[in-house]
């Protein structure tokens, strides 16, 4: 720790899978999370550590499972086995349940809802963040941490829908309310919403459009009900406790999928009293095959991190156990860490501390800016990253310096920018469409792809404005192309997992239109500013 001038050491885990394995000797110590067999024996490994990483200059945030766990109610394992023990006044204090039972997820008849995946012991259950008994839970194993010294707690499993219990059945229907009107709402449940056994499930017969919105502001509700807990145990029990608690998510943007669990929010609760980003990229973001043009690089998910995250520091968690300096470097330029400290890490991890007022905070020196459509993935659309995605390859083919800005932020940012993409920008306000406008007329350049602005904000259809239907001065519009992704075997990683493959700028004849209207723009920015970036050339020369 001293030697890399480590800040903050994750260590541990201080929730439920610890609580109902740390007994178990017939478990591999990796799923309770701590190294030895018993509860109490690791609470003292803990406490004997915890002050001496302290000392030696770093915050202690132990990991803190929100819902899953490994048990079998059948058979007593796991936190069944162990709920009475746990319940005394040397560990959690006072039971909040007789049994565990009464704080699970629930299937839709009822029964304990549970899973069995390959490689975890027993099956795998959930509790159920909707139920008082739950949260009371994890509020006494958060105490519990806190009395031990942690300094905070990363979050983890936080990522479940609703379950079949009465909790998220008045949860779910106290969100959908106020958006749907009556009719709309009984619609997709054979016109009886009120009467409907299950509230997460539209009938098979229910209109696409409706059903499609239905599930969308579903999400949504999950997404609140998630943050919700996350707020109701750690921001506001965890601080009440500790007022300088550290807190994070521990959440997966694999390939940046429309299910990122916090994708349902809006920005302003995006990441809210999180102290750092934190985001799994997934088993295949090690290693690239370049002759298949598969690229494992974190470029545009560490730029969407930075952006979404309001310059926060984050970690990208890319498993790539193989190229540490890489990892490491790739990480610290666009203002993030590296997740791991071995040897190969330790000169990268002390360089990061030492410049640090270089490196954090800082503010991107880009030439373009990459719209992203943040009202579509709020909805759920499925095919609304084709292009960004694709266009943003060929930007790091051609080294081309961007960075991201939302399209809710295009009023207040589209001038920051030489050039601006808009990426099948669909959902456009007025007040945004004006300000690219302004943007254009003030000599800036504007590259157009898909059905940009042919919504307004709310999602409905309006007439697409003339800017973005040809190109013409210093806008370039594709007419027509389609955006997704070939789907390819990828023979270079284990398991040859079929992975998405976007076309080498070398290989696009569109990419390079792209690359060539942004270097127009760049040079044409660089002239007409010549004299205010006079200051800048040291700067740009180093």
């Amino acid at each position: 720790m001293r030697r890399g001038k480590v800040q903050v050491v994750q260590v541990g885990n201080f929730g439920v899978d610890f609580y109902g394995l740390a007994d178990d000797p017939d478990v591999a110590r990796q799923f309770p999370g701590m190294p030895a067999v018993g509860i109490e024996e690791n609470l003292e490994l803990a406490a004997d550590l915890i002050p001496q990483i302290q000392e030696a200059g770093a915050r202690v945030v132990g990991q803190f499972s929100m819902c899953w766990h490994n048990a079998d109610h059948e058979k007593g394992k796991g936190l069944f086995g162990s709920w009475d023990r746990i319940w005394t006044p040397e560990l959690l204090g006072e039971s909040p349940a007789d049994s565990a039972m009464a704080a699970n997820s629930l299937d839709a008849s009822g029964e304990q809802y549970r899973r069995h995946i390959e490689g975890l012991p027993y099956f795998v259950y959930s509790g159920c963040i909707s139920n008082p008994v739950w949260l009371q839970t994890l509020k006494a194993m958060v105490r519990k941490g806190i009395d031990l010294g942690l300094d905070g707690f990363n979050a983890t499993h936080n990522f479940e829908g609703f379950c079949g219990c009465g909790y998220c059945a008045d949860t779910i229907r106290a969100h959908m309310r106020p958006v749907f009107d009556a009719a709309d709402l009984d619609r997709p449940f054979d016109g009886d919403y009120d009467g409907a056994s299950d509230a997460r499930e539209p009938a098979t017969g229910a209109p696409g459009e409706l059903k499609h919105r239905d599930l969308a502001i579903l999400e949504q509700a999950a997404a609140h009900r998630r943050k919700n807990a996350f707020d109701d145990v750690l921001i506001d029990y965890g601080r009440s406790l500790r007022p300088d608690l550290l807190a994070a998510h521990w959440y997966y943007e694999y390939g940046m999928r429309v299910n990122d669990e916090r994708a349902g929010l809006p920005a302003d609760l995006w990441g809210s009293g999180e102290d750092y980003i934190w985001y799994s990229q997934g088993p295949h973001r090690w290693g690239s095959s370049i002759e298949q043009s598969y690229i494992a690089d974190m470029g545009l998910n560490a730029r969407h991190m930075h952006a979404a995250g309001d310059g926060r520091p984050f970690v990208i968690n890319k498993y790539d156990y193989r190229r540490w300096r890489v990892w490491a470097a790739e990480a610290a330029a666009h203002g993030g860490r590296a997740r791991r400290l071995f040897r190969p890490h330790l000169r990268y991890q002390r360089f990061v501390a030492d410049h640090e007022d270089l490196l954090h905070p800082a503010t991107p020196v880009s030439h373009v800016g990459l719209v992203y459509p943040r009202r579509a993935e709020r909805l759920g659309e499925e095919d609304y990253l084709g292009a960004l995605k694709w266009i943003a390859e060929w930007l790091e083919d051609a080294h081309v310096l961007y960075d991201l800005l939302f399209d809710d932020q295009l009023t207040e940012r589209a001038n920051d920018f030489p050039t601006l993409i808009l990426p099948d920008i669909r959902r456009l306000a007025d007040a945004e469409i004006a300000a690219v406008k302004r943007h254009v007329d003030a000599g800036g350049a504007v590259v157009v792809a898909g059905s940009t602005g042919t919504m307004d904000a709310e999602g409905g259809k309006r007439a697409q404005d003339p800017l973005f239907t040809k190109s013409a001065g210093s806008v370039f519009c594709w007419q027509s192309m389609d955006w997704q992704p070939e789907t390819t075997v990828i023979s270079t990683l284990p398991g040859e997992p079929e992975m998405p493959v976007y076309p080498h700028l070398s290989d696009s004849r569109e990419g390079q239109a792209t690359h060539y209207q942004a270097g127009r723009s760049v040079r044409r920015f660089l002239a007409a500013n010549r004299r205010a970036l006079v200051g800048l050339r040291p700067c740009l020369a180093n």
